[in-house]
């Protein structure tokens, strides 16, 4: 992108050289013109910086908002997984919060560069984001799917108990039944 400006700017100064032959005393103008378009440029590639600086920014946002539901759903159910399982969750948060903590001093670094070295930076952190979005999607289905099997489990645990708690009662109404006759004869 630099390489385009600076071929528009060389393009631009022989292009008013050329008139400057053809009318003496236009120097200064062309000079004025070459100067306004260059800070033209200039402005045009810091907001240009300033504008993926800012969504990057919201991308982070984003992805924190999401590793806080994603820690609220882990401690909202406690109850129904084992401790192995919090804690694989756990770990797999505590990764994901890491690349988080790196991205955002990438991201100071981003905001602190100027030239090639922001290009380089923008790049790895286009890619590092890409790779961490993909990480919690990862992490996100991975705990919908133990989550489903731990509610699944805790379902078929109730039913469980449901159905011996119907067998004992329908014991126990026999038991009394039989009692009853007993009694009776």
């Amino acid at each position: 992108m630099k390489n385009y400006f600076r071929l528009a700017i060389l393009f631009l100064c022989f292009s008013l050289a050329s008139a400057s032959f053809a009318s003496e005393g236009s120097g200064e103008k062309i000079g004025k013109k070459i100067d306004v378009k260059i800070e033209e440029a200039q402005n045009y590639s810091q907001e240009k910086k300033e504008k993926i600086q800012k969504e990057f920014q919201t991308q982070l946002d984003k992805i924190d908002s999401d590793i806080q539901i994603l820690k609220s759903k882990i401690n909202n159910t406690k109850k129904t997984v084992s401790a192995d399982v919090k804690a694989h969750w756990t770990d797999n948060v505590n990764l994901l919060e890491k690349r988080r903590i790196e991205l955002r001093q990438d991201l100071e670094s981003l905001q602190q560069s100027s030239g090639n070295a922001w290009e380089e930076l923008k790049t790895g952190m286009q890619n590092a984001v890409a790779d961490l979005k993909s990480s919690f999607k990862k992490a996100k289905k991975e705990f919908a799917h133990s989550d489903k099997k731990a509610q699944e489990k805790v379902s078929t645990n109730d039913e469980k108990k449901e159905k011996l708690s119907e067998e004992k009662n329908k014991e126990t109404i026999e038991n009394k039944s039989k009692n009853k006759n007993k009694e009776k004869k």
